[in-house]
């Protein structure tokens, strides 16, 4: 096969060769320029694929086309498409005619491994239709929506979908915020929107003489409640407490109050206003924990330049989340 990339240069074809795909042939800036024209192509091909089950199938073997046809359920033309696409984003490798998994994706991609960012990716895809009103959303410096619908709404299902992809994002989080802080001198710890209940079992699970109170919703509660009961001795020491933290208030006995992911979405009024609970809460000397992603500095530019545009276009707050990207 030949592939033929024109830029706007000719391309002697003598310099092609065989199966090459011709990406020598771009500079290192077309090449960038061409890989930001075809991020959604490439989104979408890493959210199928793990729909799919791809990666976990190819956990531990190589397989032909025919094989993964029938696995994914895709004919096997368009599968061989498939195939090739993720093998050029070096998401698959090919040796003759098998696929496997890249080392990028056996690390990040196979379910059950440590660094599994399956959840990410579907937090992302979730939020893939707002950005479309992005141009609007700059030009006129306001969210594309002034509320939490996106997130919620009246029906259960929507919470319960959000609280899932909480839930299954939280693993990396949670490790994290256990090499920051140590709560070995802490005796209830009150976890402000505590989902489903990934961090208050783990917690728990690490400090013997730690107990934690879960505040949420009632209905991701209940949610919490059902991943929670196969662990009878972690239960004891956790207290499920239904809940809404902006109307009401904060429950009181715990010396630690923690808002994980929570504080970064609301406009500057809101934060002020769950601070102000959490200090009537506590008791005199307690400890209140913010746990959020932040920039290195606000001078350079990173990758939570996603988070800052996702914050803008989605919040409530809109331009005013930026001070937590």
């Amino acid at each position: 096969m030949q592939v033929f990339v024109m830029w706007e240069r000719a391309i002697s074809i003598d310099q092609l060769q065989g199966d090459q795909i011709v990406e020598s042939l771009l500079t290192e800036s077309e090449s960038e320029l061409f890989g930001i024209m075809t991020g959604a192509f490439r989104a979408q091909l890493l959210a199928v694929a793990l729909k799919r089950d791809l990666f976990t199938y190819l956990a531990n073997k190589s397989f032909k086309l025919e094989q993964l046809s029938e696995h994914l359920q895709i004919p096997k033309a368009p599968c061989k498409i498939f195939l090739e696409s993720l093998v050029a984003i070096k998401l698959l490798k090919k040796s003759g005619d098998t696929y496997g998994n890249s080392s990028m994706a056996s690390t990040y991609l196979v379910k059950g491994r440590p660094e599994y960012q399956g959840a990410n990716v579907k937090l992302f895809e979730s939020l893939y239709d707002a950005c479309k009103e992005l141009e609007n959303s700059l030009a006129e410096d306001k969210p594309t929506t002034t509320n939490f619908a996106y997130f919620f709404d009246d029906g259960d299902d929507i919470s319960s979908n959000y609280a899932n992809l909480m839930h299954e994002s939280g693993v990396v989080p949670t490790l994290l915020l256990m090499e920051y802080y140590d709560f070995s001198n802490s005796k209830w710890l009150l976890d402000v929107g505590g989902g489903s209940g990934r961090l208050a079992a783990t917690l728990t699970s690490q400090y013997s003489g730690l107990g934690v109170v879960l505040f949420d919703l009632s209905q991701i509660c209940a949610q919490a409640q059902d991943y929670l009961t196969p662990f009878p001795t972690l239960n004891s020491r956790i207290e499920i407490y239904p809940g809404n933290f902006l109307l009401d208030a904060f429950p009181e006995g715990p010396d630690t109050i923690l808002m994980m992911r929570i504080v970064h979405d609301w406009s500057d009024d809101t934060a002020r206003l769950l601070l102000r609970k959490a200090f009537t809460a506590l008791p005199p000397g307690g400890r209140l924990l913010i746990f959020e992603t932040m920039r290195a500095s606000d001078d350079v530019p990173d990758d939570t330049f996603a988070i800052s545009l996702l914050m803008q276009l989605i919040s409530p707050a809109g331009h005013s989340t930026r001070l937590f990207s």
